[in-house]
Parts: structure tokens; sequence; C-alpha cells
């Protein structure tokens, strides 16, 4: 669902709409009012340096080690992570996310993207990973 051209999922949802109901506000504010307030206030996280720091923080490394060459693996996942949540949740090319993860290419962002696709359906724990930091980006 698109609040705001903000993705929020139907849990962060029903949290919004359940806080409006027992606000007090209904009569004084329309409910589409609120959440468009509320969504522009608390979940602005969908940019890139949102998604960085959602994953960082999940994943308990620095910001700045996303940025780096380097090839160890929480790190690299990492990475790749960032760069598929770009992908799906901005609205920005390949090269602008390649960019603003260490200055990477389009077709490095891209074969990231097929890595992470591919862990997700193999990988159960690192897919409860992802959903995870999904819940925390209020994202689907």
């Amino acid at each position: 669902m698109k609040i705001n051209d903000i993705n929020i999922n139907h849990e962060c949802y029903n949290e919004l709409a359940e806080d409006y109901l027992v606000s007090g506000l209904i009569g004084h504010i329309d409910f589409k009012d609120y959440l468009n307030y509320r969504v522009k206030k608390e979940y602005q996280n969908t940019d890139i340096d949102g998604i960085k720091n959602a994953v960082c923080a999940y994943f308990g490394i620095e910001k700045q080690a996303i940025e780096t060459v380097t090839r160890k693996r929480a790190i690299v996942q990492s990475r790749q992570l960032v760069m598929k949540m770009a992908k799906d949740y901005t609205r920005n090319s390949l090269s602008v996310i390649g960019q603003e993860i260490g200055n990477k290419d389009h077709s490095t962002v891209s074969h990231a993207c097929k890595t992470i696709n591919n862990l997700i359906e193999t990988d159960k724990v690192f897919r409860g990973q992802v959903q995870d930091i999904k819940k925390i980006l209020c994202v689907r």
C-alpha cells in the first residue's frame, strides 16, 4: 500500500488505524489526513540512506562498512541486501543505487539483486532476517 509515495505493509497500516481509533481524533481529523501526516513523519525511511541504516542496525555493522571494498561475507550480504531493497522500494535507477552504495556499477546492483533473491529462496534464516528488516522499514 502506498501513502505519500511510501510503501507500507498491512501490519503498519493496521497499527496506524488502531492508533487513530484510540487517539480520540475521530470527527476532528479525517483518517486519510491522519495517515498522510503519520506516514510522512514516521516512515520516511524508504530512501537509500534509510535502508542502509536499517540493514546496518539489524546486522550490527557500521554504515561505512557497506561502502567499502571488503569481501567479508557479512558485509557483502548486507551491501547486496541494501542494493536489492533500494531497487525494490525506491524509484532510483540501478546506476544511482550503485553510486550511493560504494560507487558500484549498475551491473553490480543487478547481480546483487539476483544473489539476494536466490538467498531468500534457499535460506530460511536469511528470509526471516529480510522479513524483520522489512518490518522495520514498514514495507512489504
